[in-house]
């Protein structure tokens, strides 16, 4: 993880600083994602963080990140170039993955993230809902509102600050199993029970 993360941030032009966590976002540049809420939070602004930005959308958002990377060359870089083998180079760098989305009916980002030791901030909502642990596997939020959001950033820095604690949480994240081999046998289940309830109505 030290080796990716050094190696993005000077593939990206960002300062060298292993000891402040890298937030990275995979998306589409659209509201749904949740950019207008990083837009006008205060962590995006904080000297004890970095931020990396990748996908293609709005025009927008294109604009107001290109503009706050300008200003903070070494702790915000974009790249709006959408490759997969960027974005895993981002996953596999990034410390944290951000996914404030407004709705996400499934996302596999945070599935893809937590595989590869980064903890999701992210929006209770939808999928992100189901598949990372508040507390244990990342950090959730409520309300959509950048309040909300710079709260759970906080979370994760605080956390990030202490070692073993994040180190812990990389590994949790690691261990979950998103397989379908997993999802097969919950629905096996699903369905003998069903046939159980129907042999025992008669």
């Amino acid at each position: 993880k030290a080796a990716c993360k050094k190696a993005l941030q000077l593939t990206l032009g960002l300062a060298h600083r292993p000891d402040v966590p890298l937030f990275g976002m995979s998306a589409r540049l659209a509201k749904q994602k949740g950019f207008e809420l990083i837009l006008k939070s205060a962590s995006l602004r904080s000297p004890n963080a970095q931020f990396v930005f990748l996908g293609t959308g709005d025009m927008e958002y294109q604009d107001a990140l290109s503009a706050i990377a300008r200003e903070r060359p070494d702790q915000v870089a974009v790249e709006f170039a959408f490759t997969d083998l960027l974005e895993h180079r981002l996953i596999a760098g990034s410390d944290a993955i951000l996914m404030p989305s407004l709705y996400e009916p499934c996302g596999l980002t945070q599935m893809r993230a937590q595989r590869y030791g980064a903890p999701v901030v992210g929006r209770r909502t939808g999928g992100i809902t189901d598949t990372v642990d508040d507390g244990e596997t990342g950090f959730l939020f409520d309300e959509f509102t950048p309040e909300a959001f710079d709260e759970a950033m906080e979370r994760a820095m605080e956390r990030f600050a202490n070692r073993s604690a994040w180190k812990a949480m990389m590994r949790r994240g690691m261990a979950c199993d998103f397989g379908w081999e997993r999802a097969e046998r919950q629905y096996r289940d699903v369905y003998d029970s069903a046939e159980r309830l129907a042999l025992a109505a008669g």
